[in-house]
């Protein structure tokens, strides 16, 4: 497996992945447009892309610096992480992680958030060894 940084012509895939995400997360899912813009809006930001390839493309991570910590140190916010539903089940997630972990996160800190309604989701972080450390509420918005 290797890595490289995504570029403007990952965009398409990078979007039509990122509605995939959605769909695991339970969220709403935005239109293919919708999705590149602010993929694109990200990539021009703070965010970095990365796109893991194995005999092709398998999937993406999306991640920015995270402000520092108590001690000063910064660490990474990794915002999106994904492997194509066609490559799942193989070890490649495990694998794209670690070296996620071994070759961009080097000893940092990395903080990100699964969402309760992506099971799998959860289960695949516990796997890598990540631990849970805060719990969000949310309060829908509501008429009235």
């Amino acid at each position: 497996m290797e890595w490289r940084c995504a570029v403007d012509s990952d965009l398409e895939r990078l979007a039509s992945w990122n509605r995939q995400l959605q769909e695991d997360e339970g969220a709403s899912v935005l239109s293919a447009g919708a999705c590149e813009s602010r993929l694109r809006a990200w990539l021009d930001g703070d965010y970095t892309g990365v796109v893991f390839e194995k005999a092709g493309p398998v999937g993406y991570a999306l991640h920015r610096p995270t402000d520092p910590d108590s001690q000063g140190a910064g660490g990474l916010y990794l915002r999106q992480f994904f492997i194509d539903r066609g490559r799942r089940r193989q070890g490649l997630g495990a694998e794209a992680f670690d070296l996620f972990v071994r070759e961009i996160l080097s000893g940092r800190r990395l903080v990100l958030e699964a969402l309760t309604a992506n099971p799998i989701g959860l289960a695949f972080w516990r796997s890598r060894g990540l631990s849970e450390y805060c719990t969000t509420f949310e309060r829908a918005a509501q008429d009235g």
